[in-house]
């Protein structure tokens, strides 16, 4: 899902028309139909008016806590092997470490 996408479904989550949205962030209805049609380019202030305007915040994730989440992910997975030449049991992390150690 884009940042457009997310945006029109919090719009419809909220029952918030166009013009809803450009009363509440003091722009026209034409600039913020331009945003959402992808004439426009969204750009740091008008993303936080929106995001004020629909009452939207954005949880920022650690990235430590991401690779643990992605590992959790890999461990839970285990027996559905996508990638090639990976061993049974082996993390990506650790498939890629391990052709690195034999080319060597």
């Amino acid at each position: 899902m884009n940042f457009t996408e997310a945006v029109t479904k919090a719009m419809s989550a909220t029952d918030t028309t166009r013009s809803d949205l450009a009363r509440r962030t003091g722009r026209s209805y034409q600039y913020i139909s331009d945003l959402l049609k992808g004439k426009r380019r969204w750009h740091e202030s008008i993303i936080n008016e929106v995001f004020d305007a629909l009452g939207i915040s954005i949880e920022f994730v650690n990235i430590e806590r991401r690779e643990n989440d992605a590992s959790q992910l890999s461990k839970a997975g285990e027996g559905n092997h996508r990638h090639r030449n990976i061993p049974k049991g082996a993390s990506r992390k650790s498939s890629v470490q391990h052709r690195e150690k034999q080319i060597t």
